[in-house]
């Protein structure tokens, strides 16, 4: 994506277990973008979850991929929706308030996704219809969907039947997470129109 764009890419490598409020702004102030991404399990999640803070706050472009979605609507829960007990029952499985839960099935491989018409992912990808391929177990717990609709900032833009597929955030230049692995259909001379919008929305930015 950066060689279509015609930029070199300085990857800043940040150990999320080590990121707290104390140190966020210093370890991420040099960022034009940020990507969380994929991952499982407990660690580091407070850390994942104050990247996508600042990102959101500072309207720094960020992309969250597959856990990285998980932790979007997460952090927006706690933050936005004042639920400060939000969580994933990957992460506590007693959780009171649980966005995202345990799915019935694993969803593998490529997956048809319907895209809402109107969203800054169906200009990406010019189409209102995808195929993207999936690979997770935990799935946003539909009981929340309405609370996340009634907010009319960050869209839910995105489904594959009942799984969300992907979300974004109206009032920020480029700040879209997704449930699917884009890396998975990136190759070095045809990137992936996520990253490839991604990395341009960095140089814009700067």
């Amino acid at each position: 994506a950066g060689y279509k764009n015609n930029v070199k890419i300085k990857n800043i490598w940040v150990d999320t277990k080590d990121l707290n409020e104390e140190n966020v702004l210093v370890k991420l102030k040099d960022a034009d973008g940020i990507i969380v991404p994929g991952g499982f399990g407990a660690e580091a999640t407070n850390g994942k979850m104050l990247a996508i803070k600042y990102a959101r706050e500072n309207k720094v472009p960020m992309l969250g991929i597959c856990y990285g979605m998980q932790l979007t609507l997460i952090e927006y829960a706690r933050n936005v929706l004042n639920i400060s007990d939000a969580n994933s029952t990957e992460i506590d499985k007693h959780t009171k308030n649980p966005i995202y839960i345990e799915s019935e099935k694993s969803y593998l491989g490529s997956k048809e996704i319907k895209i809402n018409k109107d969203s800054k992912l169906s200009k990406i990808y010019n189409s209102n219809n995808i195929n993207e391929r999936f690979r997770n177990n935990y799935r946003f717990n539909l009981k929340y969907q309405e609370l996340f609709e009634q907010d009319n900032n960050l869209i839910l833009t995105s489904y594959h039947n009942d799984l969300l597929a992907a979300v974004e955030l109206k009032d920020h230049p480029w700040f879209i997470s997704v449930q699917y692995h884009p890396e998975y259909l990136s190759r070095p001379l045809k990137p992936h129109p996520l990253f490839s919008s991604f990395v341009r929305s960095t140089i814009i930015e700067k």
